[in-house]
């Protein structure tokens, strides 16, 4: 920021008048500029505008190309549209400005200074008026209207916050199928992000772009869950294990142990919500990372839910009335932001 800094207090007479760097700059520092969603492009590339080291690299970077992101000085940055902000964003020291997502962690597949643009085919459904009219009585904390709400048929949802890992680290990211023949032009990046878990490596692929909601904030919780909403509780060290759910598999599969028998159960198919995973990712950020992570590489999308703002049962709830499969529990550092 220092070379900004001295761009913006015009002191030097040799250098370029702001609004006379590039379009951008012109848009921002004269106040041309509509609020809408090129709004974070015209500022980003207005500052980069102003740092000659960037010089010519980041030309590239460009709204039509949601999708993007770039590497400079040992770190990365994303949009919010692009799946690695998505992921990345739940890191330590990751925060969102302007609708760009870093620090992120840097690449050794990327040059010092590059443009990225990302892989990530749409996944999911989109929710149909009907559905959005029905979602209140979908996820009324009652359940179905009946005369008498007997109490047995609810639940009180306490996960387990004492045992928590701490054996998953972000340990790199990896982009694949890029043609390095001299060409400046940005190119498609296939990307992985590679885990240490209990010692060996895990690298995890961004196969599609999904969706993470956050959970709206819950009062005087844990609160019950009706029986009728059915969930199944993992820790995130049993994540690793489960395979294929959600309409991108064609089954779901656990593998607990090698050479173990696999159960398969009918996926999803539609925006009908039959159960709800809940990904206990207490502990570390990474922990949260890494359930991110998953979430993309089979196609579904997640409610998050800091669980010292919102109770597991309202999580759920949110779930169904969202029409997606997955919920990540977490209670890391960024629960305190």
């Amino acid at each position: 920021m220092d070379e900004v800094e001295y761009i913006l207090d015009e002191k030097d007479s040799k250098e370029e008048y702001l609004e006379n760097r590039s379009p951008s700059s012109m848009s921002w520092f004269t106040g041309v500029i509509l609020p809408g969603p090129s709004m974070h492009w015209i500022i980003m590339k207005a500052l980069i505008s102003c740092d000659r080291d960037a010089g010519d690299h980041l030309r590239h970077l460009n709204r039509r190309y949601p999708n993007s992101g770039f590497q400079y000085r040992g770190n990365t940055y994303w949009s919010w549209q692009c799946i690695m902000g998505k992921v990345l964003g739940a890191a330590k020291g990751v925060t969102q400005i302007a609708g760009w997502i870093g620090p992120c962690q840097s690449s050794c597949d990327l040059r010092r200074v590059e443009v990225v643009h990302i892989r990530q085919p749409i996944s999911g459904l989109k929710l149909s008026s009907i559905e959005v009219g029905t979602m209140a009585p979908r996820s009324d904390p009652l359940g179905r209207p009946d005369t008498y709400y007997p109490v047995a048929d609810y639940e009180l949802l306490t996960p387990d916050t004492e045992d928590i890992s701490d054996s998953i680290r972000v340990e790199k990211l990896r982009f694949m199928d890029k043609d390095r023949k001299g060409d400046p032009e940005p190119h498609f990046y296939s990307v992985a992000v590679q885990f240490a878990i209990d010692g060996q490596s895990h690298p995890v692929r961004l196969r599609y772009d999904v969706s993470f909601i956050a959970a709206y904030p819950c009062h005087s919780g844990p609160h019950v869950l009706f029986y009728d909403f059915a969930y199944r509780a993992i820790k995130i060290d049993d994540l690793i294990d489960l395979r294929n759910w959600g309409p991108h598999g064609k089954n779901r599969s656990t593998d607990k142990e090698e050479g173990k028998k696999k159960k398969n159960v009918t996926t999803h198919v539609s925006n009908e919500v039959e159960e709800v995973l809940v990904i206990e990712a207490f502990g570390v950020e990474d922990n949260e990372v890494f359930a991110r992570a998953w979430c993309s590489h089979w196609g579904v999308s997640a409610v998050t839910a800091c669980f010292k703002r919102t109770c597991m049962a309202c999580a759920v709830r949110e779930a169904y009335a969202a029409c997606v499969t997955v919920v990540i529990l977490a209670d890391g550092g960024r629960c305190e932001d």
